[in-house]
């Protein structure tokens, strides 16, 4: 259309100067609708985007993408048996018996090695990762662990690297190392962080280095678990769920243990941790006992709480240990190291007395401005 106007105006004007004009005046006027329709374009363009939904890129929940059998023998599939990982991704069992699982069998010999990854997992900040899952043996109560690859640090591992395990090798998510036996479905969660691990040959145990990125794999981000048995047998094995969760927990356990002034202990710093996830309870019998070094000597330690995350209306630092003494006529006190003064900030102006091992007791310490005349939480995180 505008080549036909354009045509039709040159045969309309034929003094040569106003031709010239006419060419110019046209010219401006294609320019300045291309200009117009250039506006039109980047007008319906941003209204397209601003139309478009939102994308939710921080995953931190995730479920499996992958699973392989290593040692042991796939059963045919059937109504309860799909034959593969992808019976992890629901926990659908509803109860024992029913449900979607992946069932296989024990080698004899070689046990049972089960293997099954999460890819594409990123921390976020995260302080902790939360492992979820539901199995159970079937029949025969053969002992069998859960482990996870550490694809990084190689110290105090349980196993070696092994399967598509490589680098540092395979931790037990059990703190203190103990296998299962279960007949029945039961779910078991870990919450690990960096200290989670700690090693139990000499009391009271050693923490050893395993940031939350020791068991992202950097190529596919994969964090890779299993399920062990060395038990020699034919028993079957079924497995019905399992997640990861990445998260910020304001719930913390200890990392590591300083002996100022104590006697010889007894048991390990990993028989504190997992009371959140391994359903440690009150005089269940895993118990850190450190004694005075000496007849009224006070005994003196301390626990390192790692991976603090912050926020401004923090206002109080709860401590819950559960505690017994041996005599009741020892006492104790409660301190939060201040990091401003390099002191100590005792929650108590006395001591307070202990209750008898025969009867172990829960207690609940709060550090705030309240209890404390003056007190700055901030001052007392590193």
């Amino acid at each position: 259309m505008i080549r036909d106007i354009f045509f039709n105006l040159i045969n309309i004007f034929t003094s040569r100067k106003i031709f010239i004009y006419t060419i110019l005046i046209i010219l401006i006027y294609i320019l300045l609708g291309l200009l117009d329709l250039t506006k039109i374009l980047f007008f319906e363009k941003k209204i397209a985007d601003n139309t478009k939904p939102k994308i939710a890129r921080a995953v931190y929940h995730y479920t499996p993408s992958g699973g392989q059998l290593i040692t042991g023998t796939e059963l045919a599939p059937d109504a309860t048996n799909m034959r593969g990982w992808r019976a992890l991704l629901g926990n659908d069992s509803g109860t024992n018996g029913s449900g979607n699982y992946w069932v296989v069998q024990r080698a004899n010999p070689g046990g049972l090695d089960l293997q099954f990854w999460f890819d594409g997992v990123e921390l976020y900040g995260a302080n902790k990762m939360i492992i979820t899952i539901e199995d159970t043996n079937i029949t025969t109560g053969d002992a069998y662990v859960h482990q996870i690859c550490d694809w990084i640090n190689s110290t105090g591992v349980d196993n070696s690297p092994s399967g598509n395990c490589t680098g540092g090798g395979w931790r037990t998510l059990q703190p203190r190392k103990t296998t299962f036996t279960n007949t029945a479905d039961t779910i078991r969660q870990y919450e690990i962080y960096n200290g989670y691990f700690s090693t139990r040959v000499t009391s009271p145990g050693s923490p050893i280095n395993t940031p939350l990125t020791n068991f992202i794999e950097p190529t596919n981000k994969r964090v890779l678990l299993r399920v062990l048995s060395t038990v020699n047998s034919n028993v079957q094995f079924r497995i019905d769920a399992a997640s990861l969760e990445v998260a910020i927990d304001p719930i913390y356990e200890p990392a590591n243990i300083t002996l100022t002034s104590a006697g010889a202990t007894t048991n390990f710093i990993s028989d504190l941790v997992g009371a959140v996830s391994t359903n440690i309870n009150a005089s269940d019998g895993n118990k850190l006992t450190i004694p005075m070094p000496a007849a009224n000597q006070p005994v003196d330690f301390y626990f390192v709480f790692t991976g603090i995350k912050t926020y401004p209306t923090m206002n109080t630092v709860l401590v819950s240990p559960e505690i017994c003494v041996s005599n009741t006529a020892l006492t104790f006190n409660i301190f939060l190291r201040n990091f401003q003064t390099n002191s100590w900030t005792p929650l108590f102006t006395t001591n307070q007395t202990g209750s008898a091992c025969t009867t172990d007791t829960e207690y609940a310490y709060a550090f705030n401005q309240y209890t404390i005349t003056g007190f700055n939480l901030f001052d007392h995180i590193s």
